[in-house]
Formats: structure tokens, C-alpha cells, sequence
């Protein structure tokens, strides 16, 4: 079997060319070399045809309009060269369109300069290597897919894996049992299943490639190694699964990360207890910091046993801050994330907050929260002169997974100060081997003892009360 355009179809690609016949949008997920940017640009191209519109407009996205021209351009020359021999077909290398019988075009799109494509109309698109656009979520939701609607528009998104990204959105569109996704649907197309790549060529590129390369681009993991970010998939995975001692829990302090939204953006809520994450608290925005900090304060006098420290972005939420203190939280410590570092080894206050975060995962339980998964995931690194951990600017991280990171931000500030005391605190219970009984016991006695002060007028000592002191 054939296309119109004369691809002879591998059994992979079949599979692809069939889903687009039952499903307006399709995710391929591609292993390198499967041929996926061929498959497009003859569907692309047999589409409009086909079409019985007159004005059928087709388009191939890619980061860059250079970009799609280097990886599609010579597969639409080459496809329609019989029909452009017969005067059908004509190619406009200025404005890299294709234009078919009547008043049908494919163009090659950029997202790029995605603000250029506002009010076009679309029947057919290809968005290719999504994960590599800079601005993927912004794009597609505010101008391809509107352009999309009135005419029912069908989409095949390809590409490759690169972390939890847009890409990584669609593919969970297509898995989707939802019945608004029903249009969707996801084909997963790994090296080891469709028999491209030989056996003996894949044990070559194992060999030489690292193993999260290597199950990024031939076996589609999503959640594989991400060179050059601070916190990998599989740390998160880990904390997710991980079920830390519940006594150890109740025996430590409570900390709130605050991180303070602005206009549509919501504020964000994280509460740590030891080395528990609690769900994460979202409180959506009320337009103005008075009304904001009402409903914050509401969700922080809710919170049991009260917290020790509540840590809140002073950057943008400096009103809402001072507000919260009137109403009574006066344990509000304020916390600027472009402030210098309290660890050598950190660019800046965030960036040493970050490195705190990938540190506490290590022994530290997390609710499955699949947005705080993405956010952490996506702190990508930034070359520094002087060899120190600094971020991507936050707004790039915005443009990558589409939203602001107010998951992993509010998890930040909760880990604006070391809590080394907390960590000897653990490791002094481990070694008393107190029965669960005795631990509550001392609970209720630490609680008691929190904040007083013995009758010289120094502070309780909670390790030594731990270690026979008598205090």
C-alpha cells in the first residue's frame, strides 16, 4: 500500500496514518529515525488534494520557520515534483508555501514569530518537535488552536522526548479517558517495538550514548534524565513514592512556603512537616492584596499544628504580606528570590533554594502532583563564569510548561532557611529507640515546651531534652 504521494508506509507509520483517520488529533511519539517528518509532509500534502475546500490551508510548525524549511521543505519538493512538472504544483521559495490546484497552500510555520499567525484560518497542521518550542503552551492555546475551530481543523503533533513539556501534555491528552479528550488519541512508537533501527545498531547506540539519551530519543521516556536541569524526573518519582515515619512527621515543626500570585496568577500554599510535603494549597487571586491576604489568612489559621515559620515571596507580594500581618500572622519571614546566596555554591537566593529542594527529595515524601513534577523538572541550569548553580529565568520556565511554577516556587520558600536542626532532631529519635508510645508522649511535651523559656531565661533545647537534659 501507497500513499496518493507514493510513501510506501513501514508497518509504524501505518499505524500513525490510520489513527489520523479516526481521530481529529493525533500524538505520534517518534524514536529517532522512524520517519515521522516524511509521514507529515505527504499527509500535509494529500490532505489539501483531497480537500474539496478551495481554500484549504495546511500548515508544518516548527520552532523556527529556518527550521521547518531544513527538515520539510525538500520532502514537499520532492512529493509534488510530478505534479509541478505538470503545472499543478508551484513552490514560493520567499514565503516557503506550497501552492496547490486552486487556492489551496501549505505554509511552513514558525512559532517563533507565532504573533505573525494571529486571525489566519487552519484545516490541516503539523506540529513538529513541540518540546523544543520555546513557547509551545502560548502558541498552541492562544493562537493555533483558536484558528482551529470553526472549520474542525485535524492536527498531527510528532516529535521526539524531551522532559515533561507541552509534548508531554498532548501524549497525557491522547492516554486520556476524559470524554472532552475523546478526539484525542496518542501512538507511542519505541525503537525496541517497531524493528527500524537493527538490534545490533541499538546496542551500538546504547553503548556509546548516556542511558537517559538513549531513552529520551529511541524509547520515548519521558520521565529519563534531562541533561543540564537541576532536579531529574526520578528524583520526583522517588519523593512521590516514598513513605517517611509518621511519628517523625508529628514530632517536627511545621514550615509554610507562601508564594504570592498577582492578577490571574494564584498563590500557592506549601506546608512541610519534617521531611512531609503536605497537598499543595491553591488560592486563587482576588484582584487587589487586601482581599488576596483575606483568604490566604484564612487557609493558614486552618492549618494544624500551626506552622513555626511561614516563608513568603517579598518580591511581588509585599502588600499582601503586610496585610497578613495585621491579620495576625506575625511568623511571616520575607524572602527575595534575587537576593544573594546563604550557600557558596549558588548564584542567588533561588538558586540556592532549588539546590535545597533537590537535596530534601532525597529522604523526603511528596503527594503525586504531576504539576509539581513538571515545574521541578524544568529548573534548567544556565552557564555561570564562576562554575555556580544559577536558574533559567523564571519566565523561560513559563514558556516552557505554560504556566508559572507556583507549585515548586511555594516548595522553594519553604526551604529559604537550612534546617539542620530538624535533620539532628531525626537522627537523635532513630537512635533512642523509643517505642511510638513514648515518641507521642514527648510530643505532647515538646509542644508544651516550644517557644517558653526555663527560668534563666534561655531558650528550651529540643535535642537536649531528647538526649536526658533538663531542660
Amino acid at each position: 500500500m501507497s500513499t496518493i504521494m507514493g510513501l510506501v508506509p513501514r508497518p509504524a507509520q501505518m499505524i500513525i496514518l490510520r489513527r489520523l483517520l479516526l481521530y481529529r488529533f493525533v500524538v505520534a511519539v517518534c524514536h529517532r529515525r522512524l520517519g515521522k517528518t516524511r509521514l507529515a509532509v505527504d499527509w500535509l500534502a494529500e490532505e489539501g488534494l483531497k480537500s474539496p475546500l478551495d481554500d484549504y490551508r495546511g500548515y508544518y510548525f516548527c520552532n523556527t520557520q529556518k527550521q521547518a524549511k531544513i527538515v520539510s521543505w525538500s520532502y514537499f519538493k520532492r512529493a509534488l515534483e510530478p505534479l509541478r512538472r505538470l503545472g499543478l504544483v508551484t513552490f514560493n521559495e520567499t514565503e516557503l508555501r506550497v501552492d496547490l490546484p486552486g487556492d489551496k497552500k501549505i505554509y511552513l510555520g514558525s512559532a517563533e514569530s507565532i504573533e505573525n499567525y494571529r486571525g489566519i484560518y487552519i484545516d490541516r497542521i503539523v506540529m513538529d518537535e513541540i518540546a523544543s518550542w520555546i513557547n509551545a503552551e502560548y502558541a498552541y492555546a492562544e493562537v493555533l488552536r483558536p484558528a482551529m475551530a470553526d472549520r474542525e481543523a485535524h492536527a498531527l503533533v510528532i516529535g521526539t522526548v524531551k522532559g515533561l513539556n507541552q509534548f508531554y501534555n498532548f501524549y497525557q491528552y491522547g492516554v486520556s479517558y476524559s470524554p472532552d479528550l475523546e478526539d484525542w488519541c496518542t501512538v507511542d512508537l519505541k525503537a525496541s517495538m517497531t524493528g527500524i533501527i537493527p538490534e545490533k545498531e541499538l546496542k551500538m547506540l546504547k553503548a556509546t550514548m548516556s542511558s537517559g539519551a538513549y531513552e529520551r530519543e529511541f524509547e520515548n521516556n519521558f520521565f529519563a534524565n534531562v541533561p543540564d536541569v537541576l532536579i531529574s524526573a526520578i528524583e520526583v518519582l522517588e519523593a512521590m513514592k516514598r513513605i517517611v515515619d509518621p511519628m517523625l512527621t508529628a514530632l517536627s515543626p511545621v514550615t509554610v512556603g507562601l508564594d504570592i500570585g498577582l492578577s490571574n496568577d494564584p498563590s500557592m500554599i506549601c506546608i512541610t512537616q519534617g521531611r512531609q510535603v503536605r497537598p499543595f494549597i491553591e488560592v486563587k487571586s482576588e484582584g487587589n492584596p487586601m482581599a488576596t491576604a483575606s483568604k490566604i489568612s484564612r487557609e493558614l489559621k486552618m492549618i494544624k499544628p500551626p506552622p513555626t515559620t511561614i516563608f513568603g515571596d517579598a518580591g511581588q507580594g509585599m502588600a499582601v504580606l503586610s496585610r497578613l500581618r495585621d491579620l495576625g500572622h506575625t511568623n511571616i519571614v520575607d524572602v527575595y528570590f534575587g537576593s544573594a546566596s546563604d550557600l557558596d555554591n549558588c548564584f542567588n537566593k533561588r538558586a540556592a533554594m532549588a539546590y535545597r529542594v533537590k537535596e530534601y527529595l532525597q529522604t523526603a515524601s511528596l503527594p503525586y502532583d504531576e504539576e509539581f513534577m513538571q515545574e521541578a523538572v524544568n529548573q534548567y541550569l544556565e552557564e555561570d563564569p564562576n562554575r555556580k548553580i544559577r536558574l533559567i529565568k523564571k519566565r523561560k520556565i513559563r514558556d516552557i510548561i505554560g504556566r508559572s511554577p507556583n507549585k515548586m516556587d511555594s516548595l522553594m520558600l519553604a526551604m529559604a532557611e537550612p534546617s539542620e536542626q530538624q535533620d539532628d532532631i531525626y537522627d537523635t529519635i532513630r537512635a533512642t529507640g523509643l517505642s511510638p508510645q513514648q515518641l507521642m508522649a514527648y510530643k505532647a511535651a515538646l509542644d508544651s515546651m516550644r517557644n517558653k523559656q526555663d527560668s534563666e531565661g534561655n531558650d528550651y533545647d529540643v535535642l537536649d531534652f531528647f538526649n536526658g537534659g533538663t531542660r
